[in-house]
């Protein structure tokens, strides 16, 4: 049994006879691409961004941004006790951590945002990085565009404090 949470609202449970169901109908480990088939339905798969410290993916399936969460027994506990380490902590931009290209802006000024929500798709290095929000809040200004190439620490979007 695998569960996860699925961009941090819903959860998921996917038994053994579901994944026995799916076909794998491609892969490309270049692309961190692979192609499924469940029934009729094809599904286009991404891998975007893995971060498995935090046992944290990033997909794109058949075009829509996903964020995967694993979550084991320990998972809520560590929530919890994480949400009161880091309350002290006042974030009001968001950087580039690497120079690249930006593919996609997923928010506008003026949107209220949550934490880990997907904002930005750099390019860098022929990978996709998905750059999150590092905090609730309301975007107060993009200073980026499509198809923009950036340094390593610009910044990107600032939040209202």
């Amino acid at each position: 049994m695998i569960k996860a949470a699925y961009n941090k609202t819903t959860h998921l449970e996917l038994s053994q006879d579901a994944i026995s169901r799916m076909e794998i109908v491609k892969i490309n480990i270049e692309d961190n691409t692979v192609i499924l088939r469940i029934g009729n339905n094809k599904y286009h798969c991404k891998l975007l961004k893995k971060y498995p410290e935090e046992n944290s993916y990033f997909i794109k399936v058949n075009g829509t941004l996903i964020e995967l969460e694993k979550k084991n027994h320990y998972s809520d506990i560590i929530s919890k006790i994480s949400k009161y380490t880091n309350s002290d902590q006042k974030i009001n931009k968001l950087v580039s951590p690497m120079p690249g290209l930006i593919l996609e802006i997923q928010t506008k000024a003026g949107e209220k945002v949550k934490k880990d929500e997907p904002l930005i798709i750099l390019e860098a290095m022929k990978m996709e990085n998905v750059l999150c929000s590092p905090v609730d809040g309301i975007i107060r200004e993009i200073l980026v565009n499509t198809k923009q190439t950036v340094e390593k620490n610009s910044v990107l979007i600032k939040f209202e404090t």
